[in-house]
């Protein structure tokens, strides 16, 4: 795929730095939290860190305060998470955190994030998600396979290859596992379909150009973002660029229910829903970064974004629609966490870590 190599591994932000006057004085908190009180109901932050520094990290904001608390799991546990923290996933009060170019996923406790067992033996991990109380499958870039995880002994058990390229996220639906593959370092536009009770490959399914995210709607529909390409320049918006687009697929019959097309130069990535019918995107030029979108699941056009700010991460608080925006100058230096409400008005801004690239409400 023409997706820039810097995207994919040393990503470093173009886009001209955000004016951060206008933004309410940053609030940060460098004491870890009383275990009594610990980090429930707060806004994770995924900070990915540079390439090959071993400086990624999760940080805490409290969304009642806007108090921000740094670097918590080495403050927790006196050692760094590692180099390139990619997702996180809750599971009961555990959360799996998948830590790419360190190849393994670190399990920690919640209300703590004190560490309580690490997975090893990867070689280039993307997403985690759990099967069941005794198994879960971890994407793996690094030979295009999903390994299998005993959740009793925390090893890897074995290897399901999806002959693919990047496979990425991953969701279950209809008691199937539907794996996008995102192309990885080439181009691919397929979905891999797993039965879990084989750990086998049943169906591969054609759709847009890299798809790079999915989630589950109130309908039991599949929703697959596909980022297009950027083309053989790597650089997008040029003539060589192939739009991307936004999928809903029925996972009872595989069949496509809505193709909808974005613009040639549009490039969306991470998606993720809200209460079931909203959808949130970043949508842009470049395939890494973009402006937040905020879509219903009965739309069927892209709406145009809520700010008009390019961030490289993007979540939401699932109780009132905020929007988490995350900006990083260039992963040299820390990046920036923007709030908006649901219709663009900007609430406030806080430091973060260094690529804050993912977030998730740990209730």
């Amino acid at each position: 795929m023409k997706k820039p190599f810097f995207a994919l591994l040393l990503p470093v932000m173009a886009s001209s730095l955000l004016i951060f006057s206008s933004c309410k004085k940053d609030k940060e908190n460098t004491a870890i939290l009383p275990p009594s009180q610990g980090y429930l109901d707060q806004m994770l932050v995924i900070n990915e860190g540079a390439f090959g520094s071993s400086n990624g990290s999760i940080d805490f904001i409290n969304p009642a305060t806007g108090i921000r608390t740094d670097d918590v799991f080495n403050k927790a546990n006196n050692r760094p998470l590692g180099d390139v923290v990619q997702s996180v996933f809750k599971k009961g009060n555990l959360l799996y955190i998948t830590v790419n170019n360190s190849q393994k996923v670190e399990v920690v406790h919640a209300a703590s994030c004190k560490w309580y067992k690490t997975i090893s033996g990867f070689i280039s991990p993307r997403y985690f998600l759990p099967i069941s109380n005794e198994k879960a499958y971890v994407t793996d870039w690094g030979d295009n396979s999903l390994k299998i995880v005993s959740l009793n002994s925390y090893t890897i058990t074995g290897s399901i290859p999806v002959s693919q390229n990047g496979p990425e996220q991953l969701i279950e639906a209809e008691g199937k596992i539907f794996v996008v593959n995102s192309g990885g370092f080439s181009d691919d536009n397929t979905v891999s379909v797993i039965d879990p009770a084989t750990d086998a490959v049943i169906q591969t399914i054609t759709v847009g150009t890299n798809p790079n995210s999915i989630v589950k709607d109130a309908n039991s529909k599949l929703w697959i973002l596909c980022g297009g390409d950027v083309g053989a320049d790597w650089t997008g918006g040029t003539a060589d660029d192939i739009a991307g687009s936004l999928i809903r697929m029925n996972p009872s019959d595989f069949s496509i229910e809505e193709n909808i097309t974005l613009g040639q130069f549009e490039h969306p990535v991470k998606l993720s829903i809200r209460n079931g019918s909203e959808l949130y995107f970043l949508n842009g030029m470049n395939g890494y970064e973009g402006a937040p979108v905020i879509m219903s699941i009965t739309d069927n056009v892209v709406p145009a974004p809520v700010v008009n700010k390019n961030f490289y991460g993007l979540g939401f608080n699932p109780s009132n629609g905020d929007v988490y925006g995350g900006y990083s100058p260039f992963f040299g230096q820390s990046g920036y966490v923007f709030r908006y409400t649901r219709t663009g008005a900007l609430i406030d801004s806080v430091k973060a870590g260094i690529g804050p690239s993912g977030f998730m409400m740990n209730n």
